[in-house]
C-alpha cells in the first residue's frame, strides 16, 4: 500500500479535473481547502455563498467522514442519501443547510451531478440557483488519490 500523488497522474483530458486550492473566510477567520474544477471555484460555477468544502478546516475524524461519503465508502448521513459538498462554516449543521450532489461510480468515471441545496429539517431539495444540467465527470483514479489525501487511508489501484 502506499499513498498516490494525484499530481504525479498523468491526466485524461476528456474528464474533468478536481483539486483542493487554500481558501480563506473573513467573516469566521477561517482557512480551509476549496474546491477547484478545470481551474473554476466550484462554489462559484454552483453560485453558492458563505458555506464551504468540510476539508482542511474541521477535526480529522469529520474530514475523513466526508471524505469517506465523497469516495463512496460510507453511506450518506443525509436521509436524502445524497453526498454533502458544501457546509455552514460556523458550525457544520445541516439545519442551516447544506450542498450537495448525488455521485456515482462507473468504469473508472466519478459523477458528480443533480446539484442542489437542502437542509436537515426540510423535504425538498432546492436548485434554484444552479444549473440543473452540470454534470462533472472524474478520473477515478485521480479523485481517490484526492480524496485519500483527506483520510487516513492508503490509495490502492
Amino acid at each position: 500500500m502506499f499513498r498516490m500523488d494525484p499530481s504525479k497522474i498523468e491526466y485524461n483530458q476528456a474528464m474533468d479535473r478536481l483539486t483542493f486550492r487554500p481558501g480563506h473566510r473573513n467573516r469566521s477567520r477561517c482557512d480551509y481547502d476549496d474546491y477547484y474544477v478545470n481551474g473554476k471555484r466550484l462554489a462559484e460555477i454552483l453560485n453558492i455563498a458563505d458555506f464551504i468544502p468540510p476539508f482542511g478546516w474541521l477535526e480529522s475524524n469529520l474530514e475523513s467522514e466526508f471524505a469517506n461519503m465523497l469516495l463512496l465508502q460510507a453511506p450518506s448521513n443525509l436521509r436524502t442519501g445524497r453526498i454533502p459538498l458544501f457546509v455552514c462554516p460556523e458550525c457544520v449543521d445541516y439545519g442551516c443547510g447544506v450542498g450537495t450532489c448525488n455521485v456515482q461510480l462507473s468504469a473508472g468515471i466519478v459523477t458528480w451531478s443533480h446539484f442542489g441545496w437542502e437542509s436537515s429539517y426540510q423535504e425538498d431539495l432546492h436548485q434554484e440557483a444552479i444549473d440543473k444540467s452540470l454534470v462533472l465527470r472524474f478520473d477515478e483514479t485521480l479523485y481517490k488519490a484526492l480524496f485519500a489525501s483527506k483520510t487516513n487511508l492508503h490509495y490502492r489501484r
